[in-house]
């Protein structure tokens, strides 16, 4: 099936490539061929043999050796530099991984050791840098004819269809960027089938050696920083300079858009094009690019991109390009368009400098904006905090909600404002809607704006979500000693099965305004208030750090329902054995109220496969496409319960684990720490060095089985105590050198209990405890107090 042609808008190209400077392509030619051109895939009809001894091609810590076979060079720019090649021959691809956890990573993926050693038949390479430099002696020649070369189209359309990826859209923003020196080599290994090496001087982790197998879930085996942000230990620095940062955004959104005759969720809400202009304001970080890529969501229909502030040759239109992919293709649904849009500056980016562009796009949405990428951003987006306005045109039975304040309404149109700045903004609307407001002293003003559902309990279930939100708020206010700074928590219902939580705004799943369970029901509306807190006063850094989002907005969630529930111990137990079932693969895990059967994975295979918490968005699979779920919203709560039971044991006069909390909040509060910031602060209070407890749990996927066996018998004469019990441990499935703390209880009866701390460091270890009373019981990792399978020898 042929390509369809991309999106262009009237002005042509023009001036998407500009003067460049430094290592990238220098070029002052300009037109509309340059996209266009490279994204036809043009390649030479003549095939260009290798010299004898092969060529080298080396970037960072990869080298490839095409060793034998041809090339076949792609038609050259204007400018008389091609950006890409195929070959077919015989090849290596060796790559050492200075960062032990990538090599971990790619062991675990891939099945092979490290360093990376592959042969290769197959290579398609795109970049932005001068090929005929790179490849002297295997020079294009002078053959005239070129022509569409199916390998190179088939590989760039797979990766268009599997992840809404363009990679010519990123060659046309390097090109036209000083020294932006963009990479793309895709090799068809014997090992492995297809990888993909990237250098993409726009994102946070330039380098990563990825594949896309089966589905659209990439699985990316390796990621590093460029060498000059690494730290010592080869790990990702953090820092990154982008090329813009936005600081504002002004979002025009028209409700009253046609219907696309189907209806969503259990309110049967319409599905509309929403009509949606951004204008989007910026300060250049970075001078002299002549095109910007933006991040849009794949389902927004973009008609033009604009410069309200002037300068554009032809009025205050801009060019863009950007891939329709269901135009060629039936494996993805109608309506769907690469993930970035190529923007053509009307003049190169000067640093320091304001500027502004205005996006006119369709949304194809229910009642609620998802996420972020509904309106334009950059990589990394939630790392670009801006204010917002929100101007809506809404129908006469229509009510809307937004971030932020209501500031301006009339008729038919309002206004609401976020002046601080923020990670994202969003909005829901409804019709027959109902609110309820909830005071509960201390805490923000709760507004609970739900649908009327069929079979549910109207106002009365929407004023329930409201209460338990005001209640959860205030026990997070004690637990974390830290009141929110604003007024007043939007709460709405949305057409759809999830939660997310904005500053000062939450969506909630219209589900929890039709049925309730006690437990589940007030932890996940616990959850999403959490993030008040846990996302939004205190952030995160990369996505390597987002589990401290998400794990400590559950595990708080948890600790909710465990101190203000009735029965809350035996919730908070049901909790721990659904969600230790689950991460075990155990079938147990699909049954219980806090059940998530669509998680349990019982292949043994597949679960080691998945990527640990540390890897953040990386731990999902193509074998468990979910794997982020599991690891961090399951693992991450129990690595927590784990080192809250630890502390509790070593330190039983005070709760230590919520001081650490409420330092990292009172440290880290409008911030964006990093797990090492998490782990510095379990330091200052807990008494040794715990990197060893977050390297096990957090950076791999061991979970270790402990065989046991205890006899209790008289102590030899002359010993403290009357009694000694000696316990021997096995510890299995783990490395050699796994170390753990194990709790071990004892019932005396008449509700008296002691406890020891076991250490265990070795695959085999025999305990002898002093006893100043037998106990009538003794028990091993109580309450789930390590993540571990127990078993009687």
């Amino acid at each position: 099936m042929g390509s369809a042609r991309p999106v262009l808008s009237t002005l042509a190209l023009a001036t998407l490539i500009t003067a460049s400077t430094g290592a990238g392509l220098a070029t002052t030619a300009a037109g509309p061929e340059i996209y266009e051109e490279i994204h036809r895939w043009q390649f030479s009809v003549c095939p260009v043999p290798l010299p004898a001894g092969g060529v080298n091609l080396t970037r960072d810590t990869a080298r490839w050796h095409f060793e034998s076979g041809t090339f076949r060079w792609q038609k050259a720019t204007p400018e008389g530099h091609p950006t890409g090649l195929v070959f077919e021959g015989a090849g290596r691809f060796e790559m050492t991984l200075p960062d032990v956890g990538e090599r971990r990573q790619w062991q675990r993926m891939s099945g092979a050791e490290a360093p990376v050693d592959v042969t290769f038949r197959r290579a398609v390479l795109r970049t932005s840098e001068d090929l005929t430099t790179a490849f002297a002696g295997a020079t294009p020649g002078e053959c005239p004819t070129h022509t569409s070369f199916p390998l190179a189209k088939n590989r760039h359309e797979h990766y268009l269809k599997k992840r809404a990826f363009d990679v010519d859209a990123v060659i046309a923003a390097a090109l036209a960027t000083p020294a932006a020196d963009y990479l793309w080599v895709e090799f068809d290994t014997e090992a492995f089938g297809w990888l993909a090496y990237q250098y993409d001087p726009f994102a946070r982790e330039e380098i990563t050696l990825s594949t896309v197998p089966l589905n659209r879930w990439a699985e990316t085996w390796v990621s590093l920083d460029r060498p000059e942000t690494r730290d010592a230990e080869g790990k990702p620095s953090g820092g990154r300079e982008a090329l813009i940062d936005i600081e504002h955004v002004d979002l025009e959104i028209d409700l009253t858009g046609p219907r696309q005759g189907r209806n969503v969720g259990f309110s049967q809400t319409p599905v509309r094009w929403v009509p949606v202009t951004a204008e989007v304001r910026f300060t250049a970080q970075t001078g002299g690019a002549g095109a910007l890529l933006f991040g849009l969501t794949s389902t927004a229909r973009l008609s033009a991109v604009r410069a309200p502030d002037g300068g554009a040759p032809d009025g205050d239109i801009l060019a863009f390009a950007r891939e329709e992919i269901s135009a060629w293709t039936n494996d993805v649904r109608n309506n769907t368009w690469d993930g970035q849009v190529l923007v053509a500056l009307s003049r190169p980016l000067v640093a320091g400098e304001t500027r502004t562009l205005a996006f006119d796009y369709e949304l194809q949405i229910a009642n609620y904006a998802p996420g972020r990428g509904w309106y334009p951003g950059v990589q990394d987006q939630f790392e670009d905090l801006h204010t917002a306005t929100m101007t809506f045109t809404r129908g006469k039975r229509q009510e809307v909600r937004a971030c932020g304040t209501r500031r301006a309404a009339e008729d038919l149109q309002e206004t609401w404002a976020v002046d601080d700045p923020t990670k994202m903004v969003s909005f829901s609307y409804g019709e027959k809607f109902r609110e309820a407001t909830l005071e509960v002293e201390g805490v923000p003003k709760v507004h609970s704006f739900g649908p009327r559902l069929r079979g549910g309990a109207g106002g009365e279930m929407i004023r329930n979500v409201g209460i338990d939100v005001a209640n959860s708020l205030r026990y997070f206010q004690w637990l974390l000693d830290a009141p929110l700074p604003v007024d007043e928590i939007q709460l709405t219902g949305i057409a759809a099965f999830h939660g997310q939580a904005f500053d000062g705004f939450i969506h909630m799943s219209e589900s929890t305004y039709r049925n309730e369970s006690s437990g589940p029901t007030e932890m996940f509306r616990a959850h999403e208030a959490a993030h008040q807190w846990w996302g939004h006063e205190v952030g995160w850094q990369s996505y390597r750090d987002q589990w401290l989002s998400e794990a400590l907005a559950e595990y708080s969630a948890m600790l909710f329902i465990k101190n203000t529930l009735k029965n809350g111990d035996k919730l908070y137990d049901e909790v721990l054995t659904a969600y230790t079932n689950l991460v075990n693969g155990s079938r147990k895990g699909a049954f219980g109220r806090f059940a998530r059967p669509w998680l349990v994975e019982t292949n043994l295979a597949d679960r080691r496969r998945m990527g640990p918490i540390c890897l953040g968005y990386r731990a999902s699979t193509v074998e468990i496409p979910r794997g982020y779920q599991i690891q961090v919203y399951h693992r991450g709560p129990l690595v927590l319960h784990s080192l809250h039971s630890l502390l509790r044991l070593i330190s039983p006069d005070q709760d230590l684990f919520i001081e650490i909390l409420r330092d990292f909040v009172r440290t880290h509060r409008g911030s964006a720490p990093s797990t090492a910031d998490f782990i510095a602060t379990v330091n200052r209070h807990a008494p040794g060095d715990w990197q060893w407890f977050f390297d096990q749990w957090l950076c791999s996927n061991d979970i270790p089985t402990y065989r046991w066996q205890h006899r209790i018998e008289a102590a030899p004469a002359g010993s403290a105590t009357p009694f000694q019990m000696i316990v021997e441990i096995h510890q299995e499935d783990v490395p050699e050198d796994f170390f753990s703390l194990i709790p071990i209880r004892f019932d005396y009866g008449g509700n008296r209990t002691g406890s020891y701390l076991a250490k265990v460091d070795a695959p085999q270890v025999t305990l002898t405890v002093p006893l100043a009373e037998k106990p009538k019981k003794v028990e091993l990792n109580p309450d789930f107090s390590v993540l571990a399978k127990v078993k009687k020898m």
